[in-house]
């Protein structure tokens, strides 16, 4: 094989934009945020004629690629490290993906989720909020499981990341099948009563339907100290 032959072609960025933002377009696939753990929508490739990922410049769900996507080639890095991070975690499918030696569902079987810390994009509710005697994470949805949150084993205000635990809240709290970490029996009560209280929140929270300030707001109107 001759060293040109290794060369890949440059990136048409503006062909590929206006490809993507075509209604007919076949080539790429949305990938969302709750399914990689970014803040952000990407769309990969099914085509060879487009060996890159698109990214959007905006956070959240977006279905069809804006007109200024972000076009990336499979070496070279996008604006966001969180990106960079999903890029590094799942390089080695994109390739195969494209030249359509895997499908997309194999894509997603194999994919990664992004390996950033979710600690970083949760929020963090000392024992003054919640009145529990442990801090609680709550966040947006940042994957595909059901809502929810993370608890610290440990009374007081820290919360080491390696030793949260996760329980899910629907039907009723519980620890998803992926945490192997238990709470004392106790704790878990107090914790369970706490998120059937505080459900809706933290649910409004997980879709999105309300921000961060309104979300501290509403937990703190549910959660007053009881002054004798």
């Amino acid at each position: 094989m001759r060293i040109h032959d290794l060369v890949k072609p440059p990136i048409d960025v503006n062909a590929v934009r206006k490809y993507a933002a075509s209604p007919d377009q076949q080539a790429f696939v949305h990938v969302t945020p709750q399914e990689t753990g970014l803040t952000r929508t990407i769309w990969v490739s099914q085509s060879d004629r487009y060996p890159v990922l698109l990214v959007a410049r905006q956070t959240g769900r977006i279905v069809h690629p804006p007109p200024q996507v972000q076009v990336i080639g499979f070496e070279q890095t996008s604006d966001y490290d969180d990106v960079n991070c999903w890029l590094r975690l799942n390089h080695d499918l994109l390739e195969p993906l494209a030249d359509q030696e895997i499908d997309i569902g194999h894509f997603y079987d194999r994919m990664v989720p992004n390996a950033v810390s979710q600690l970083a994009e949760m929020v963090n509710l000392p024992r003054r909020e919640s009145l529990l005697p442990m801090v609680v994470w709550c966040s947006p949805r940042l994957h595909s499981a059901d809502v929810r949150v993370k608890v610290s084993p440990i009374h007081g205000d820290r919360m080491p990341e390696d030793a949260a635990i996760s329980i899910a809240l629907r039907p009723l709290p519980h620890y998803p099948d992926d945490e192997t970490k238990r709470l004392p029996k106790r704790d878990f009560e107090l914790v369970s009563t706490w998120l059937i209280k505080n459900q809706q929140p933290i649910l409004d929270y997980w879709d999105m339907k309300i921000d961060t300030g309104e979300f501290r707001h509403r937990i703190a109107a549910l959660n007053q100290p009881v002054i004798e």
